[in-house]
């Protein structure tokens, strides 16, 4: 996505607000009430004017919240947190809001998380119109999909990318030739009956199964956040402090293959 700028910013109060930027360079700004139990939504054009086309508040049921925001291509905005309700339409922590700012009833979800751990927190819209989804979650429709998930463009699961991971995803990031990154723990079969584990990074195929060529080594904390960069390096931030036996202090970068970058 080519934009001018992205802005990320959060703010802890009575309101929490996060800011993102769509490809029509419309800055969208969501603002989650914790007392209230709404959100709003405004969206500014790059030069800061209000853009009257998208206004947007809705009104969750109680003890609600959002973690994450997510624009689409067509400049749909995806919501993911705990709530099962936005202004009557059923559609359970995951929701998408149409341009103007209405509720899109096209879209419902059944992402079920673990209890008090806020639902997804990361979103990667797909150029499909599917997206990936992240979190604490445990079941999806009924079935069993823990913390990674891939739902169809109208919030359903889809059974075809059905990926083993062992610890909630903190964030996803997509590489240029479809792989996906996720910052969590995985330990899958290998065609030898042993196990292939990787430690709070990994690279899946776009199916889903472990891409053997990734492996980032022994990390002693949590990857919390994940890009990557034009030329394939991958940064990542986070808890931890050492990367494969080496110092590095919550910030480090990768090679495309996971090897440590030591000149950074």
């Amino acid at each position: 996505m080519q934009v001018d700028k992205i802005i990320i910013g959060r703010v802890y109060v009575r309101k929490k607000v996060e800011v993102r930027m769509s490809m029509s360079n419309r800055i969208i700004i969501l603002a989650t009430s914790i007392l209230a139990l709404t959100f709003s939504a405004q969206a500014l054009s790059v030069d800061g004017d209000l853009d009257p086309s998208f206004s947007v508040e809705q009104f969750f049921e109680d003890r609600a919240s959002t973690s994450e925001i997510a624009i689409a291509a067509d400049g749909r905005v995806l919501l993911g947190g705990q709530f099962a309700d936005i202004d009557g339409h059923r559609t359970l922590s995951v929701a998408r809001i149409n341009t103007d700012g209405t509720v899109d009833t096209t879209f419902s979800a059944a992402v079920e998380p673990e209890v008090n751990s806020g639902g997804p927190v990361a979103i990667v819209p797909l150029a499909d119109g599917k997206l990936l989804i992240g979190g604490s979650f445990t079941v999806i429709d009924g079935q069993n999909q823990r913390f990674l998930a891939r739902l169809n463009s109208d919030g359903s699961l889809d059974t075809a990318f059905a990926p083993t991971v062992s610890s909630r995803v903190s964030d996803i990031a997509l590489v240029a030739d479809g792989k996906i990154l996720i910052a969590a723990n995985i330990t899958m079969f290998n065609d030898e009956g042993e196990d292939d584990i990787r430690q709070q990074i990994a690279r899946l195929n776009a199916d889903g199964t472990l891409d053997t060529t990734f492996d980032a080594g022994a990390i002693n904390n949590a990857v919390q956040s994940i890009s990557v960069q034009s030329d394939g390096n991958i940064i990542i931030g986070g808890n931890f402090t050492t990367i494969a036996g080496t110092t590095r202090n919550r910030v480090a970068r990768l090679s495309p293959t996971g090897v440590l970058d030591a000149s950074f």
